[in-house]
This record gives structure tokens, C-alpha cells and sequence, in this order.
């Protein structure tokens, strides 16, 4: 039990923590927002810890959310021949679980993914669909752990359903994006290491943020890891809205 006398002291350096986060956050949305939409050629590297790979090719578009609506996210499968025309959807939402949906030309059927579903592996790689489609800031209860001259390290606790207890994510001040996220599973063991390098610059509606050129997925406990490469990413380029549109998935 926390003494009475210092109560007061303690909640005053938590509110200031609180209050200096949302200003990290805010600062690192404004760095990466108003990109309109992005169409990227992606390659997947799937590694089983042996030795072996398995490559797949993605296509991945992104259309910028506004108001409660958050991004959505179409990703399209194109080689190889196995997984080609399989499509994953999903419509990210602020303060609620993303809806998603996935399609699979073997069985020409769109599935949608419960909530619990999410926390599933995509595709068989160590991403997750919650991994895939992200979530917004808003679905966290976020601690400042640490503040160094180049980075900020926050522990994200997801607020409603989700297969992971925390993250600890290390933000890059140069960046404005996260470098390394660690993920906890609900005893709160150590699953897996996400770390993100390459990171290039780009210029759009007037401003300029930094992207990731490349992602490990790594699992500690298994040894396999999932890498997503980007081979070419458009920032700004302009999509129909119907691609985003889940009836549309079996075309």
C-alpha cells in the first residue's frame, strides 16, 4: 500500500506522464496523417527457424480514415500460385475492434473475422490480423516508461479485446514512428519482437514523414520470423473507394 503522504506527489507525476504522452502521441499522428491513401508492392518472407523461407508477394492499399472512421486496409495476395486472390479487408474504427474480413479464392466465400479472430495468425506468417491492420492511439491506455535524447519508450495496454496484455513500444524521435515493439501475451510472457528499419523519406500534400522500409516479425519462444519487405510504396496515390467495399472482395 502507497503511503497517504504521498499520494498527492504520485498522482501529480502520473498526471503530468498522462498529459506529456498525449503530447507525444499527438506530435507523432500530425508527423504521418493527411496522406490521403497509399498503394505499396510488398514482399513476405516467412522463415521457420530451420533454415527454410517462403516468399509471397502483396499488394497492400490504404485509404486515410477521418472523424471515427479509421484507415482501411485491403491487402491482395499475387504470388504464389497457392495463396494468389486471397484478399484481407479490414475497416479500422476509433475507440471499437476493427471489422475484417477475409477472402479465399479456393472456396470463392468473404469470411468475416470475430473479434477473437484477430489475434489469429495471418496467413500463417507471426503477424496476427490485429498486427496487420493496426489500431489507433485511442485503443490504448499509454504509459511513458521512458524519455531518452532519441527515443520514447511507451507501454500500450489495449482497452477492449486483443490477444495481446501490452506492447512496449520504442518510438524514434528522428522518425516519429515506432523503431522496435515488444508483445506480451495475457500472462504476460514475452511472444514476439517486432523491429522496423530501412526507414526512408517521402514527401506528400506538402510535408515530408519517414516510412519503414522493412519489418521483422521475430517470435522468441518458436524461433520462426516474418519479414515484410517493401519494394515500391506510393504515398498520395488516388484509390477508388469501392476497392475498400467487403462485397467486392470475390471480384
Amino acid at each position: 500500500m502507497m503511503l497517504k503522504v504521498l499520494f498527492f506527489f504520485v498522482l501529480s507525476v502520473f498526471s503530468f506522464a498522462d498529459e506529456k504522452v498525449d503530447a507525444i502521441i499527438e506530435k507523432m499522428r500530425v508527423a504521418n496523417n493527411n496522406f490521403g491513401s497509399e498503394q505499396s508492392q510488398v514482399m513476405m518472407i516467412l522463415h521457420d527457424g530451420r533454415g527454410n523461407s517462403v516468399e509471397r508477394q502483396l499488394e497492400v492499399s490504404v485509404l486515410e480514415g477521418s472523424g471515427k472512421q479509421g484507415a482501411k486496409t485491403l491487402v491482395e495476395f499475387l504470388k504464389p500460385m497457392d495463396v494468389k486472390g486471397t484478399k484481407f479487408l479490414s475497416w479500422n474504427k476509433k475507440g471499437e475492434l476493427p471489422d475484417q474480413w477475409l477472402y479465399m479464392p479456393a472456396v470463392k466465400k468473404v469470411k468475416k473475422i470475430s473479434g477473437s479472430g484477430q489475434s489469429g495468425s495471418f496467413m500463417g506468417s507471426e503477424f496476427t490480423y490485429e498486427d496487420i491492420a493496426g489500431r489507433d492511439f485511442s485503443e490504448y491506455d499509454s504509459k511513458l516508461l521512458s524519455d531518452t535524447d532519441d527515443e520514447w519508450v511507451i507501454q500500450q495496454i489495449p482497452k477492449g479485446e486483443s490477444g495481446y496484455s501490452k506492447m512496449v513500444v520504442t518510438y524514434s524521435k528522428k522518425y516519429l514512428n515506432p523503431i522496435k515493439s515488444e508483445y506480451f501475451n495475457q500472462r504476460g510472457e514475452l511472444i514476439k519482437v517486432a523491429t522496423m528499419s530501412d526507414w526512408k523519406q517521402f514527401t506528400f500534400n506538402d510535408k515530408t514523414a519517414y516510412r519503414s522500409q522493412s519489418m521483422e516479425m521475430k517470435n522468441v519462444q518458436t524461433g520462426k520470423s516474418s519479414v515484410i519487405q517493401w519494394q515500391s510504396r506510393e504515398i498520395g496515390k488516388k484509390l477508388k473507394k469501392n476497392m475498400f467495399n467487403s462485397n467486392r472482395l470475390n471480384r
